[in-house]
């Protein structure tokens, strides 16, 4: 049986090559503008050492909605790495495995990215790492960060809504496969995407389409809603005190509603709020 890091590969290359022309997204190869956002990443240790041990599913999962717009950096050095295995053998798995390590080291070092798009990453990190006894997550287990639309959102276009065939599209061709990869709770960055889970847990027909097998592959995951981390007002408000993320602490409040969440043998599905949690179980 294949490893995560070769399921995560497999995957993030299909996801790569995905040829659909959805709605109010840009998926352009020629132009660097790809789709992205699968990272498998590990616990507590820096991307150039490796875990003691193979793993064939990831403990955690953190969806977002879908990825910000590509900074003019990025685009040309996804350029870069597209031209330089053009026409060779395994495109696709070539051109995500070499990305994949590009956002492994960008997003833990965090040495390259504009401040907003560090946000993204660093403060999921830091409410992952407060809330890790709760995880169960040790140094070295594996973590899934993923997105519910792997294409970024037309710029050009001024709803900023993704459309609903648009979602129902990019769940049904990868969500399955990318839930499989997973064994534990989720974690969903923002009520957009909260939202989306909750419609299919809810069995709720996202574009004429219900998910059934997703239904059942959900129905004892944990699913932990929490603000977007980078909107940092909001967000830092599950944290005492103020200053740098990374000095300050999880409110008490906030850590026993999650613990309440994961350790509960009911089902839950619930959005954190900064006062303490409100069920939408």
């Amino acid at each position: 049986m294949p490893d995560l890091v070769e399921k995560v590969l497999a995957l993030g290359s299909e996801i790569l090559s995905c040829k659909e022309n959805c709605k109010n997204v840009v998926n352009n190869i020629e132009e660097g503008i790809v789709p992205r956002v699968l990272i498998l990443d590990y616990y507590n240790i820096e991307p150039h050492n490796k875990p003691k041990k193979e793993f064939d599913t990831a403990k955690l999962g953190i969806f977002g909605i879908n990825p910000g717009h590509n900074l003019l950096f990025e685009n040309l050095y996804y350029r870069s790495i597209i031209e330089k295995f053009q026409g060779k053998d395994e495109f696709n798995r070539r051109v995500f495995e070499e990305i994949h390590k590009t956002w492994q080291n960008l997003f833990i070092t965090q040495t390259q990215m504009e401040e907003s798009k560090i946000a993204y990453f660093r403060n999921t990190k830091k409410f992952v790492t407060e809330i890790s006894e709760l995880l169960g997550l040790n140094t070295g287990d594996p973590i899934i960060w993923a997105e519910i639309v792997y294409c970024e959102r037309d710029r050009s276009n001024h709803d900023r809504s993704l459309p609903q065939e648009t979602v129902s599209k990019c769940i049904g061709k990868f969500m399955e496969k990318v839930l499989g990869l997973i064994n534990g709770p989720i974690i969903c960055l923002g009520r957009e995407a909260y939202n989306v889970f909750v419609s299919l847990v809810k069995g709720n027909v996202i574009a004429k389409r219900r998910f059934l097998e997703l239904e059942k592959m959900l129905e004892n995951r944990k699913i932990i809603g929490i603000y977007h981390p980078s909107g940092r007002g909001i967000f830092y408000k599950y944290f005492d005190g103020k200053g740098d993320i990374n000095n300050r602490k999880l409110k008490d409040k906030v850590k026993d509603r999650v613990k309440g969440i994961l350790l509960s043998d009911d089902k839950f599905i619930e959005f954190v709020e900064f006062n303490g949690g409100e069920n939408h179980s």
